[in-house]
């Protein structure tokens, strides 16, 4: 008898709609954004921004943690990793610049790939003019993403 009452009322919730939903947040998931601020971005610089900026909007409900790293010749951790992405581009425009007078990639993606703490899951987002100055970043890619 209970087992007969409890199927018709499993089969009155599946019939009505009911539905359970339920999120387990991944907290291993790490965004990395890797921002070109060298002097050949100058004239873009306004696109850039704005790309940076849809990109942390897009990313406000996702339960990763985000932080951004600007680069030249020389890298600077602008934000560290966080799930606050509501402050990051605050905090990304107050920054301070690195050396702007080259521009180096294949530094920056090896910087970016020591500050991750789940390397297995963590993303790069390279936002780049392309226009590069020193050493090889395709070979660097090929490494990290063996790694």
């Amino acid at each position: 008898m209970v087992l007969h009452m409890l199927v018709m009322l499993l089969s009155i919730a599946t019939l009505s709609g009911m539905v359970f939903h339920y999120e387990v947040p991944n907290e291993k998931n790490e965004i990395l954004l890797v921002v070109d601020v060298s002097d050949t971005e100058k004239t873009s610089s306004e696109a850039r921004d704005n790309f940076v900026k849809r990109v942390l909007d897009d990313g406000r409900y996702g339960n990763y943690k985000v932080g951004v790293v600007t680069f030249g010749y020389d890298q600077e951790y602008a934000v560290p990793l966080t799930y606050d992405v509501e402050k990051i581009y605050d905090k990304y425009s107050k920054s301070s610049d690195p050396d702007t007078s080259a521009t180096d990639i294949a530094s920056a993606l090896e910087y970016a790939r020591g500050l991750f703490k789940y390397p297995q899951t963590a993303k790069i987002v390279l936002i780049t003019d392309g226009k590069q100055t020193d050493r090889d970043a395709v070979e660097v890619i090929r490494t990290i993403t063996a790694q």
